[in-house]
């Protein structure tokens, strides 16, 4: 380019004069006929010919160097025709020149034009002391087949094709135009550019477009009318393009309305944005591209497709460990961020993640992700296709990390998590915590496993819970609380230090200081047995090591220290289990019941106390078999025996329970308390009230306060006036005997 320039300078100083001299004398000899000599020169020119040969200088700096073969004069127009033409063009007083060459050349004086006719070559930048000369692949060599210059006012053209070579590429164009005084350059159509390779002998940018403009102030080239930029797989089109340059080298790109992208044999990477900025190393590498306004990134694989758009979208370029073009590092989303990932594979979840700020890191290849997080707020919609299940997940940080193919293997959460799960089947689920992390197979995206931690809680129906933390497993469909685990609905609570739900609450296992609290009808089913002994109008209090309650049969089992109580009537065992379906109950070892019994009007209720091995409750017939060890105490009498049955009576209008009969077998004792009156028996029947008591034996014995026994095959013991009936054989014989010592 710097040689059109001084190739003007040639035409205005040199040419001019001198052609200008034999044009106006071969005017002269036209219009007179007649011979006529030249002026003689100006001294202020050193001017002399050898070959034609003409030389413009400056003082004792060569300025500009001119020599033809030959020339002819006698065109019709005044124009002189130069033959093997070259021009030397000198960089102010240095060494260094242009060098310009063209067989034929047309000087135009009246219309200051200087018209090459064929193939004209220009090397720019020539040494004197350079042997290589033009062949120095160093130097920029122009080559266009034809040119137009105009002298006075330091433009020139070409309208035809035009060939550009220098160090690190070549470009090429139909037509061109320089303007050296506003060093202004362009190429007019059909442009195409091979230069900026990102290391000699590497792969160079291919650009094409409608129109170039260069301008040397500016150091920059605007590409205009369709633009292409190709480097290897990568590539830019554009409406418009600028490059931006340091001493010659690619530094930037801005473009508009722009669509790039990598095209690879696994995967297609596109990237379109209204406005395009992309910065480059000084090795020529990519670094940077930013897309300003509503821009989008897609990438399309065998197995999905990936699409992330953003007001503002940044990718962040590092340099490829094997010399290759520079590898995509990471990239940011900004404004309006999204990321939406379908997959192509029927069973694989869409997965869609919204936020403000949106980063994702590269695996080291640069073509898959490795890892996306939301540097604000975030939401992620996860979509199961095939079954119609899907989550949905929001947090003010989230993460995923994805393993090869960019599958996705672990989600995070942190920060006000909260996960709403809507099944295919069955009730949806909400839940809450400080933070979440979802592992996910990696070939099907199946959910592996699902861990909550940092106040827990939950919500399905009117089932509630909250913890420290939870684990879901989908595989056993199993929810595993821990730390201050509590559930509860509609119908009660439970508490314990944790608690397992399984298959969605159809089972639940609690252990470590285990309470509930149930009223009403209960879905656990501890108050849907509706016994004498607790009554399903008021709080069913249960303490234990453990809980065990499972829907499929029924059963509700509460183990270590294990405590039943509602009011003052209270069950404890070692173990107490529930049938909800048979409505019975089993306590087992150590067993202990209290139930509230009331009296005449106005009198305080009494409470009977029953100690056992065993205890089974049957709701049906309203009855209560204890058994091994049996001790009851009821009002003034103490019981002891083998086995004790008490029926209850229905619930009274408080919702009382009172003993209707009682009747204890086998080695049965019975003492007062307080008193000194006390029977042996097989066995003895209780009435309600405990006034009276019934003894079966052969013979049953009571002894009175003296210690005197009596004797009979059933002895009716009245405890309210001290009486005693004796019935058996004949009625009336009884004996009575101090008992032995």
């Amino acid at each position: 380019m710097r040689a059109l320039r001084y190739l003007l300078l040639l035409a205005a100083a040199g040419i001019a004069f001198y052609v200008y001299r034999d044009y106006k004398q071969a005017r002269v000899v036209r219009d007179a006929a007649a011979r006529v000599t030249p002026e003689a020169l100006s001294g202020a020119l050193n001017s002399r010919s050898s070959r034609w040969h003409y030389e413009q200088s400056t003082g004792e700096s060569s300025r500009l160097l001119v020599s033809a073969d030959g020339f002819s004069q006698g065109r019709e127009d005044g124009a002189i025709e130069l033959q093997g033409v070259e021009l030397n063009i000198y960089h102010g007083d240095s060494e260094v020149f242009d060098r310009i060459h063209t067989e034929k050349a047309v000087f135009d004086v009246d219309a200051n034009q200087l018209r090459s006719q064929t193939e004209t070559h220009i090397t720019l930048g020539v040494h004197s002391d350079d042997d290589q000369g033009d062949d120095d692949p160093r130097l920029t060599r122009i080559i266009a087949q034809e040119a137009l210059f105009d002298t006075k006012s330091g433009a020139a053209q070409t309208a035809s094709a035009t060939r550009y070579f220098f160090e690190g590429g070549e470009a090429r164009s139909i037509g061109s135009f320089y303007d050296s005084s506003r060093g202004y350059f362009e190429m007019k159509s059909d442009v195409e550019v091979e230069r900026f390779a990102s290391s000699p002998g590497g792969e160079t940018t291919h650009i094409r477009a409608g129109r170039l403009v260069y301008e040397e102030d500016s150091d920059r080239v605007d590409l205009r009318e369709g633009v292409s930029l190709v480097r290897g797989l990568r590539r830019i089109e554009a409406d418009s393009a600028v490059v931006g340059l340091e001493e010659g080298k690619l530094r930037n790109i801005l473009a508009t309305n722009a669509v790039g992208g990598d095209q690879g044999e696994a995967r297609q990477t596109t990237f379109r944005t209204p406005n395009l900025e992309a910065y480059y190393g000084a090795g020529q590498q990519l670094e940077r591209v930013v897309g300003q306004g509503h821009s989008e990134l897609s990438a399309d694989s065998a197995s999905s497709t990936m699409r992330a758009v953003g007001e503002r979208v940044e990718l962040l370029y590092e340099p490829d460990p094997a010399g290759g073009d520079s590898l995509l590092h990471e990239a940011y989303l900004r404004g309006k961020a999204e990321v939406d990932a379908r997959p192509k594979q029927s069973g694989e979840a869409r997965r869609k993640v919204t936020s403000e700020v949106i980063r994702l890191a590269m695996r080291p290849d640069g073509r898959d992700i490795e890892a996306l997080e939301t540097m604000e707020p975030g939401r992620v919609d996860l979509t199961d296709g095939a079954g119609g299940s899907s989550r949905t997940l929001v947090a003010e940080r989230v993460k995923a990390l994805y393993g090869p193919r960019s599958r996705l293997e672990r989600l995070e959460g942190h920060g006000k998590v909260q996960l709403d799960s809507r099944p295919a089947q069955g009730e949806p689920l909400k839940s809450w915590s400080d933070s979440l992390e979802a592992r996910l197979e990696p070939e099907s995206g199946e959910l592996e496993k699902l861990v909550q931690t940092g106040h827990f809680r939950f919500e399905q129906i009117e089932r509630k819970g909250s913890a420290e933390s939870a684990v879901w497993d989908p595989s056993k469909q199993v929810l595993t609380m821990e730390g201050h685990s509590k559930v509860a609905d509609g119908s009660g609570t439970i508490e314990a230090h944790r608690v397992v739900l399984v298959e969605g609450g159809d089972r639940l296992e609690a252990e470590g200081g285990v309470t509930s609290v149930f009223v009403g009808e209960s879905k656990q089913g501890v108050a849907e047995v509706e016994t004498g002994l607790f009554q399903d109008d008021e709080p069913v209090y249960a303490t234990a090591s453990t809980m065990r309650s499972d829907g499929r049969n029924g059963l509700i089992v509460y183990e270590g220290e294990a405590r039943l109580w509602q009011g003052r009537n209270r069950i404890e065992a070692d173990r107490i289990t529930i049938d909800r379906r048979r409505k019975t109950l089993d306590a087992e070892g150590k067993v202990l019941s209290l139930l509230e019994e009331r009296g005449e009007p106005g009198t305080a209720p009494e409470m009977v106390e029953i100690a056992a091995l065993r205890l089974r409750y049957d709701e049906g017939e309203r009855r209560a078999v204890y058994t091994g060890a049996v001790r009851m105490k009821r009002r003034q009498l103490h019981v002891e025996s083998d086995a004790l049955t008490a029926k209850l009576s229905p619930a009274g209008a408080d919702g009382a329970a009172e003993l209707e009969s009682a009747r204890a077998e086998g080695a049965v004792r019975i003492r007062e308390i307080g008193g000194v009156r006390s029977a042996e028996a097989e066995a003895a029947e209780m009435a309600p009230g405990g006034e009276t008591v019934v003894l079966y034996g052969k013979p049953a014995r009571a002894y009175n306060e003296s210690g005197e026994e009596t004797r009979g095959e059933q002895l009716t013991w009245f405890s309210g006036d001290n009486s005693l009936r004796v019935v058996g054989g004949d009625e009336r014989a009884y004996t009575f005997r101090r008992r032995e010592r």
